[in-house]
């Protein structure tokens, strides 16, 4: 969870919405992967002006929603002679 969700959380109201760009940032995508998921439905997002906000409960959601990474066990060494 990010420091800015936690903020909130815990009462310390530092944004309600972030923009496309402090949501790539803080997620560590790039703003089309962003823009990518907003069309393709994945993550919400509203209008003010011109300007797309993603609120931090919707992207809280969508990282919830993420497929988790599941790893096997790593291949065994074989053995050369």
């Amino acid at each position: 969870m990010s420091e800015t969700v936690k903020a909130i959380q815990e009462g310390r109201h530092l944004k309600a919405a972030l923009s496309i760009d402090e949501v790539a940032f803080e997620i560590g995508v790039c703003r089309d992967g962003i823009y990518t998921a907003i069309k393709e439905s994945r993550l919400r997002a509203v209008k003010h002006g011109r300007r797309t906000l993603v609120l931090l409960t919707d992207l809280e959601e969508y990282l919830r929603r993420l497929p988790v990474l599941h790893l096997g066990p790593a291949p065994a060494s074989e053995a050369t002679s």
